[in-house]
């Protein structure tokens, strides 16, 4: 039965981008951060991949009829040789992989693996050239922010419901492996985020977003667009994006993620140092953003201290979440924990890496006792984007990949001059770039970011003769 309903989303998917390439773009965006979207079949399909595929698969048929050709790609040659490295080397470690139990079936065994999580890369890498074959308009850009916004606030109601739920009948409606449960995935059992504090049950709202820390980072991420738009645009709907900021900031908070508020603190401390170094004209005063930042600063405050009126220890609760949960080993987390292990005794493999989609191969044997109890035997990689990327491809993929992401920003910079309704992009982008190395979960919404950069440097582009590419809303 879940094979059918995926075939029936994927045949949907493929309808829409055939007949409004745009809508399915839009498709694509809005489902990036439904990760609870899932089904787990020794290789789990998301949501987000099944419109996705169908977009490249008919982006890809359309650009072979005569006539219509895909505009060139900005700095392709810089990804590509990025991409090239990593593929080569990985190729190349598979013959030297060592031999492991992994459960999950044959879809996970070592080379298999590697060979699939190749082609997962090259996938996820495919909106950079999607979004600039379609050619897609500055206004489709921009949509492309306010429908993740969109979603962001969909999937806060649906949490603000799950929660309502949980809380009066103490059941969990949607637990974290629901769907891949229904759909008859590999994971046939749920998982609710909870835990106890001071004799109280707190729940943690997940909504479809996967876990609590996944929405959290999703709802972060949309109030740093938010936050983007509004440094730099001319006349922002200020009240409507206020309400709908600290409509995402309550939300986020009901997922007690202690991740997601540092991500929101790292993510806006690099907007406005971003802006400045590009020479993106920012529209807000000093005064008014600290004016901004104090307001919201007292409000949470009173929140907080009427709380602790009515006898909710919030104060303890935060001191739970965040100071509390730093141990010896700082924040790293489970799994990069052991990866940092392995590459500090072997630091030649830092440098090359250890393959894409391979590093739990190596890092296995050095995760703590205490982790073994779910992490043995399992597939895993890094959590933090930056130790993901050199664990795979080493400090030079990881070289590689800053050096095209930094030359793509200031090619947007450029398109930025001539088009100033594109100003968001510059915040959003070194935004995206610091939350995904410190959080590689977010791989939908990063590779999409980076499509809608690329889109807009190839738009400074002029297309090679004899070549009209199709406008984003033009059926096939």
């Amino acid at each position: 039965m879940g094979a059918i309903i995926i075939f029936a989303i994927l045949l949907f998917a493929v309808g829409l981008a055939a007949t409004r390439p745009r809508a399915a773009v839009l498709t694509c965006v809005f489902l990036a951060p439904w990760y609870g979207l899932v089904a787990d079949f020794g290789v789990q399909v998301y949501a987000y991949q099944l419109f996705l595929l169908a977009l490249l698969g008919v982006t890809i048929v359309r650009s072979l009829q005569p006539g219509w050709q895909p505009r060139s790609v900005a700095l392709s040659v810089w990804l590509g040789t990025f991409l090239l490295y990593g593929i080569c080397w990985s190729i190349i470690k598979m013959g030297f992989l060592p031999d492991a139990d992994v459960a999950g079936g044959a879809l996970r065994n070592s080379t298999t693996r590697s060979i699939i999580q190749i082609g997962m890369l090259l996938f996820s890498v495919s909106p950079v050239a999607l979004l600039s074959w379609l050619a897609l308009r500055g206004d489709d850009l921009a949509a492309c922010g306010r429908i993740y916004v969109v979603s962001g606030v969909v999937l806060a109601v649906i949490g603000w419901i799950q929660l309502a739920i949980w809380y009066a009948t103490g059941s969990n409606p949607i637990q974290i492996s629901a769907i891949s449960t229904l759909l008859g995935g590999a994971e046939q059992y749920n998982r609710a985020g909870a835990f106890g504090f001071a004799q109280l049950a707190i729940y943690r709202m997940n909504s479809l977003a996967g876990e609590p820390r996944q929405l959290g980072t999703a709802l972060v991420l949309a109030m740093l667009v938010i936050q983007a738009y509004a440094l730099t645009a001319v006349r922002p709907r200020t009240l409507r994006l206020l309400g709908v900021w600290l409509f995402l900031l309550v939300s986020a908070a009901a997922t007690y993620s202690t991740s997601a508020v540092a991500l929101w603190i790292v993510g806006s401390l690099v907007q406005l140092p971003a802006a400045w170094l590009l020479r993106v004209p920012v529209r807000r005063s000093v005064g008014s953003m600290g004016g901004a930042a104090l307001l919201v600063f007292i409000g949470v405050g009173l929140a907080v201290a009427a709380g602790e009126a009515r006898g909710i220890p919030i104060i303890d609760l935060l001191a739970e979440r965040t100071i509390e949960r730093i141990d010896s080993d700082g924040a790293v987390e489970d799994f990069d924990l052991a990866i940092l292990s392995y590459l500090t005794e072997h630091p030649a493999d830092a440098i090359t890496g250890l393959g894409i989609g391979d590093a739990h191969l190596y890092a296995a044997p050095y995760l703590e006792p205490l982790f073994l109890i779910y992490a043995e035997g399992t597939v895993f990689a890094a959590k933090t984007g930056y130790l993901r990327l050199i664990s795979e491809v080493g400090f030079i993929g990881f070289a590689l990949f800053l050096a095209w992401y930094g030359r793509l920003n200031f090619a947007v910079a450029h398109a930025v001059r001539r088009d100033p309704g594109l100003a968001a992009l510059i915040p959003m982008s070194a935004t995206f770039l610091t939350v995904y190395l410190a959080n590689s979960a977010i791989g939908n919404e990063f590779w999409m970011v980076a499509g809608i950069l690329t889109a807009a440097a190839a738009a400074r582009v002029p297309a090679r003769a004899g070549r009209t590419p199709v406008p984003a809303g033009a059926p096939a």
